[in-house]
């Protein structure tokens, strides 16, 4: 089972705190980075055995970070020169071989999960695809709202979802298990890569589910408490993460 981490953007509104690092390498005040997360979590869970991390915006910072961390398993670094001018898809695209090859969990990399998210999402048995969503009802205009049939599989994932028709909103983590999942969540990118508008800096890799549906696959859901999970967008989102955190500690 791979881990999949996009993370090729950059931190723009995380203004002085992203010191002109990606997200995922910013030093978040209370010592650590999202990346020591990602790489804390993975090496806990058992059931990954490589990490790949897709890049772009200053590289070399995350390499700085990883040559700072003393991994125990294989960790790398993709690079997706296109960062600046395509969106997430091509992000996607770029860590293909390792989706075609094993399993995987693709996630955000500018987002905080905790170990228990990695479980949650991980206890699915058989083949499928599951994405991991939150319906606390915390929302923002960012947020990746989701619509659900009555037996919670996804019927559409967007940010421009109606609010009387929102079921909750995606934490950015997707698993696809077994070898036809895989194969038709590739050809799908493929396909999108030869879009213009999926390329589109505001195009979101999530669109990739909506095609999924569409071609007549289920996409399940697992609910996550809003507790274990926190994006990280701008400054208030760390002080949020803080609390999150000073409260497990306690």
């Amino acid at each position: 089972m791979n881990l999949i981490v996009l993370a090729a953007g950059k931190g723009t509104r995380l203004g002085g705190l992203s010191q002109n690092a990606p997200k995922i390498a910013a030093l978040l005040p209370h010592g650590s980075t999202l990346f020591a997360h990602f790489v804390s979590s993975f090496e806990e869970a058992d059931s990954f055995e490589n990490m790949i991390v897709v890049c772009g915006y200053v590289k070399e910072k995350v390499e700085l970070e990883k040559a700072r961390i003393q991994e125990q398993k294989p960790i790398t670094l993709l690079n997706n020169p296109r960062y600046s001018m395509a969106g997430p898809v091509v992000s996607v695209w770029t860590a293909h071989e390792y989706m075609q090859a094993e399993d995987f969990v693709l996630c955000n990399g500018d987002t905080y999960y905790s170990p228990q998210v990695y479980s949650e999402v991980l206890e699915y048995s058989g083949d499928g695809v599951v994405l991991g969503i939150d319906q606390s009802g915390a929302v923002d205009p960012d947020s990746m709202l989701v619509r659900l049939s009555r037996d919670g599989k996804l019927m559409k994932v967007g940010k421009r979802i109606p609010k009387d028709e929102t079921d909750g909103n995606s934490i950015g983590m997707v698993l696809v298990k077994g070898r036809q999942h895989r194969q038709l969540f590739l050809q799908i990118v493929k396909d999108m890569m030869g879009e213009e508008k999926t390329l589109e800096k505001a195009s979101y890799w999530h669109a990739i589910l909506n095609q999924f549906i569409e071609r007549g696959y289920p996409v399940h859901t697992v609910v996550i408490d809003s507790r274990e999970w926190q994006e990280i967008d701008t400054e208030s989102d760390v002080v949020l993460l803080e609390k999150k955190l000073n409260h497990d500690a306690g």
